[in-house]
């Protein structure tokens, strides 16, 4: 079966993600990866560990936009279930991380997810944030990051 016929898309966009290399430094991207489990665990001690990853991921490579996209998204979470602190420097530095890793990369699917829904819940551009989430899902149709923050791009 070819990557464009029948169940092909799901492939073809994990071809297309496979060839487009986030970052050429490996080892900022094996940080980035071992940041995952802890960043969808939904934890303090999770929250800790992947921001600690992410930003070593970013020491590495400045210009890691989904490294930086997620890390923004990241702080916004983080500001909402009560870990951080300082609630006005934590928007801040995750609308600041957005806006960072869109000028770094504003064609990637997932930046672009990640990004709308930071800028849309803690800066309120709500138009601009729900068209970030539309190029994610016309960049890839399968980015389920869009769907699932956007509800298929609509709030």
């Amino acid at each position: 079966m070819s990557a464009t016929s029948g169940g092909g898309s799901v492939r073809r966009a994990e071809i297309e993600r496979a060839v487009r290399k986030p970052t050429a430094d490996l080892t900022a991207y094996d940080l980035y990866l071992r940041a995952m489990p802890d960043f969808y665990a939904r934890t303090q001690a999770g929250h800790g560990a992947a921001k600690r990853l992410l930003e070593e991921a970013l020491e590495r490579d400045p210009n890691f936009a989904q490294a930086r996209s997620m890390l923004a998204w990241l702080w916004a979470l983080g500001g909402f279930a009560g870990w951080e602190e300082d609630h006005d420097g934590t928007r801040d530095r995750a609308i600041n991380l957005a806006r960072e890793a869109l000028a770094s990369d504003s064609s990637d699917p997932l930046v672009l997810a990640c990004c709308g829904f930071v800028l849309t819940l803690l800066a309120g551009v709500y138009e601009e944030g729900s068209a970030l989430l539309d190029r994610a899902i016309a960049a890839n149709p399968n980015c389920a990051e869009a769907y699932i923050r956007g509800c298929g791009g609509r709030f």
